[in-house]
C-alpha cells in the first residue's frame, strides 16, 4: 500500500559529481538522443523528456553540477509544481 502513493525510484540517471563530460553525454544520451546544447554565462547540456528534465554543468571536461525536476522526487502535489534539485561541486582551486 505505502508504494501506491510513494514512488519507489527517481525515473532520472545517476549521473556522479566529477566524472568526464563525455561519460554524462552519453549518460544522457541515453535517455534521450536530443541534447539541448546551451554556452553562455554558463555552459549546459539538457534533456527534456515526457517524464522528467535533467541537465549537466561541466568545469572543463568534468561535471561540475547537475539539476533535475522529477514528479516522483517529491510526494505532495505542491512540491511537484516547484524545480526540485540542485547539486554541484567546487571548482575554485
Amino acid at each position: 500500500m505505502f508504494h501506491k502513493f510513494f514512488p519507489k525510484k527517481l525515473k532520472t540517471p545517476h549521473i556522479k559529481l566529477g566524472i568526464e563530460l563525455r561519460e554524462a553525454i552519453d549518460i544522457l544520451r541515453s535517455v534521450d538522443s536530443h541534447i539541448f546544447e546551451e554556452s553562455g554565462k554558463e555552459d549546459s547540456y539538457r534533456i527534456n523528456t515526457a517524464d522528467f528534465d535533467m541537465a549537466i554543468y561541466p568545469h572543463g571536461n568534468i561535471v561540475k553540477s547537475v539539476w533535475f525536476d522529477d514528479s516522483a522526487g517529491r510526494f505532495l502535489a505542491a512540491g511537484k509544481l516547484k524545480k526540485s534539485k540542485c547539486t554541484s561541486i567546487d571548482t575554485a582551486p
